[in-house]
């Protein structure tokens, strides 16, 4: 027994003998009913992650679960004690400050039995008014995420139409005004510390009233404007605006040594989808093609509607396949993600935005789809929709809102639910939403040990994958008999050959299938293997994980024609409720 656990021991013990009597009250108070709710979710979350230790221990899962085991009893002491304070009417804050206790052993044990992959993205959307402005306090951050593992960064550095570094295309900031060039010092000292810089920008959306208007108020002519509504949008049909955001971004892309974009607001504006400059070019090719001109309002569920629906996505289309030539055409290889919405009903017939389009003829390298939600169940879903039923093999990175989250639970299950699902990693949205005292947990859980960015080089990361899953081995035949351990050492040697064939370069590798068809070997093999079944699904889920990896490659390399879009959905899926959005 720990010394810590045999203090918690004798203070229960002493609460227990000195505790005075209870007092004769009416009836529970509401401080105590609201306690005991919290208790009963507390202990149900204490039962959730007591349920992980056992399936860790019997899968041998690399995870601390000594460690985490202690702090399950110790959060179970903890509960105790809280019910016991609400009987003996204490008071309200020493039962709460128990209750914290508890939960702070049962976030400490739930994160330590989540694996740690050695590759994925593990990014932190950084909001503009959390970017600190010194150089001090900017490096603070900078340590405190690179300590506990995070490996790409995204901070938004263009937003309501002005930049947080100086620029020949709009105004600075005003909340940067007297600061130095952070996103320099930002790029400098987060390469140091291994860490990507990918900046996030307001591509399309260019105003948030109450916060002036210095792009539009100089360049009015570029507004997705119409009679009776505020325009805060570039016009996605205007060519002059698609010029403007390219040079704005080249600028970005010549001036700092970042390692990529990600594209938000990269869509029609939905309080105004159907702008003067789109009604004005649509009426003029639609005369062309038919001889008359359209009627506005379209009708719904006409052939002019559905001409008016693709005619405006192709403006989004054509802007995402622009910017993404003429920056690569500058900055080869240079990595571009967009922050879409969820379900492609809703994303294409009310935004605008046909981000699969974009994915299949790699004018994106990864869709970040904005899946806030606290319910894992809505988790699940929804990315059975982004995946079309798991039968997509691009990249996808989750952005997970923690602004929605209720529980700080909330973002363990996410986390867990995207590993059981081989998704590539993920973003947190955003740094002024997130509780930092989270860091350590993270850091003694699933960002244990450092991970490679898997769309850097997928091979790479596949071979990161494998060396690990051999790691995985390792526990196997020095934990099991001796028939486990013997197939355990055989599939090491199958392993580690695969992997040393695997290049580190930076060349395209095109032997994808015949790679898959070896790993899928070696889980023929493990299938046979004398393990319990907890061990057998275990390593055939990371030798999955690396297949996942290696799909995502063949991906990238077979889409190298054009791929023309598609019809829409004819309605839109369980669209977001009121406030959900980028």
């Amino acid at each position: 027994m720990t010394t810590t656990l045999r203090r918690l021991v004798t203070a229960l013990t002493l609460l227990a003998a000195f505790a005075p009597a209870p007092a004769f009250a009416a009836g529970p108070t509401k401080e105590q009913n609201e306690a005991t709710q919290r208790l009963q979710q507390d202990r149900q979350a204490l039962r959730k992650a007591d349920a992980r230790l056992q399936e860790a221990r019997a899968a041998l899962l690399d995870v601390p679960t000594s460690r985490a085991s202690v702090s399950l009893s110790l959060a179970k002491m903890a509960f105790d004690t809280a019910n016991l304070s609400i009987v003996m009417n204490a008071k309200p804050e020493d039962v709460l400050s128990w209750l914290r206790k508890g939960e702070r052993y049962v976030m400490e044990a739930s994160m330590s039995l989540i694996p740690s992959r050695g590759a994925e993205v593990r990014a932190m959307l950084i909001d503009a008014g959390s970017l600190p402005k010194t150089e001090v306090e900017l490096i603070k951050l900078l340590d405190k995420l690179a300590a506990a593992h995070f490996n790409v960064l995204v901070p938004e550095v263009y937003r309501r139409g002005y930049t947080i570094y100086p620029s020949a295309f709009t105004d600075r900031d005003p909340d940067f005004k007297d600061a130095p060039d952070i996103l320099k010092i930002l790029v400098r000292e987060a390469h140091v510390r291994g860490m990507e810089v990918q900046p996030w920008v307001w591509t399309f959306r260019a105003r948030s009233p109450g916060f002036g208007n210095p792009l539009l108020g100089r360049l009015p002519g570029l507004g997705a404007s119409t009679d009776g509504k505020e325009t805060r949008f570039l016009s996605a049909a205007n060519p002059l605006a698609r010029e403007y955001v390219f040079g704005l971004l080249d600028e970005l892309a010549e001036h700092y040594d970042i390692d990529g974009l990600l594209l938000d607001y990269i869509r029609y504006d939905e309080e105004i989808p159907e702008d003067d400059t789109s009604k004005t070019r649509f009426a003029l090719e639609y005369r062309a093609r038919h001889g008359v001109m359209p009627t506005f309002p379209v009708p719904p569920h006409s052939q002019l509607a559905v001409e008016w629906q693709l005619w405006r996505e192709q403006q989004v289309n054509t802007a995402v396949q622009e910017l993404s030539r003429m920056l690569r055409a500058k900055h080869p290889r240079f990595p571009i993600g967009a922050a879409i919405f969820r379900g492609e009903g809703y994303a294409r017939l009310a935004k605008m935005q046909h981000w699969r389009h974009w994915s299949n003829n790699q004018w994106v390298d990864w869709a970040a789809p904005m899946l806030y939600t606290p319910k894992n169940e809505d988790l699940v879903k929804w990315l059975d929709w982004e995946t079309d039923h798991h039968t997509r093999t691009n990249l996808i990175y989750p952005i997970l809102g923690v602004h929605r989250m209720d529980e700080r639970s909330d973002l363990v299950d996410e986390i867990v639910e995207l590993h059981a699902k081989n998704v590539p990693g993920f973003m947190i949205f955003a740094l002024a939403h997130f509780d930092m005292t989270l860091l350590d947990d993270l850091k003694a859980g699933p960002f244990r040990e450092a991970a490679a960015v898997p769309h850097r080089n997928l091979i790479r990361a596949t071979r990161r994958v494998l060396v690990q899953a051999n790691h995985y081995l390792t526990r196997v035949f020095t934990e099991g008999d001796f028939e486990a351990a013997a197939t355990a050492r055989m599939l090491h040697k199958e392993l580690v050959a695969i992997s040393v064939q695997l290049p580190l370069h930076e060349l395209p590798y095109w032997q994808n299938q015949p790679l898959i068809e070896r790993i899928q070997g070696v889980q023929a093999l493990a299938d046979a293997a004398p393990w319990p079944d907890a061990v057998r699904k275990e390593f055939k889920h990371r030798l999955d994980y690396a297949i996942t990896l290696v799909q995502a490659n063949a991906f990238q390399l077979d889409h190298t024609r054009f791929v023309p879009s598609s019809l829409p959905p004819i309605q839109i899926q369980d669209a977001p409720k009121n406030g959900q959005g980028d």
